[in-house]
């Protein structure tokens, strides 16, 4: 099974999210309850994640619902909250598309890095973990923090 090195900051990340993104139409309770119930001192239980699928695929339904004329009426904060919680969230939902795998970087192919993979739906586009970091968050925040939390 592989582990969110960092799930302590990513579940710390979450639950701050009620308190800086108030004003979104999607509520974080469902993802920081599943985050809560199967991610124990930094270690994720996909096994039994994968049979508790729908609050995931519930909260990445709302995100990708989301449309970037609404995406950029959002604070700074509600912004790199989003975003944070979005990629988390898909880069659970990519292990678990394949699990049992020893570690994410297994899902790649020769052709295509698994963060290239176009598994997100963002603004009615496909794109890749990597676009979400490197061409979004990285240049338009330019906050060094952001890389401990995706």
């Amino acid at each position: 099974m592989r582990l969110f090195q960092n799930s302590r900051f990513i579940i710390l990340l979450i639950l701050l999210a009620g308190s800086t993104c108030l004003a979104f139409d999607h509520e974080y309770t469902e993802y920081a309850g599943l985050l809560s119930k199967y991610v124990d001192q930094g270690r994720v239980d996909y096994a039994a994640m994968l049979n508790d699928r729908q609050p995931l695929d519930n909260f990445l339904r709302e995100c990708s619902e989301v449309a970037f004329d609404e995406y950029k009426t959002f604070s700074r904060a509600r912004q790199i909250c989003f975003l944070t919680n979005l990629y988390n969230a898909s880069a659970l939902a990519l292990i678990l598309s394949r699990y049992p795998v020893e570690s994410i970087q297994d899902l790649g192919s020769p052709f295509t890095s698994p963060w290239n993979r176009k598994s997100v739906s963002l603004f009615n586009h496909k794109v890749g973990l990597g676009h979400i970091q490197h061409d979004i968050l990285r240049p338009e925040f330019k906050e060094p923090r952001l890389h401990f939390a995706v």
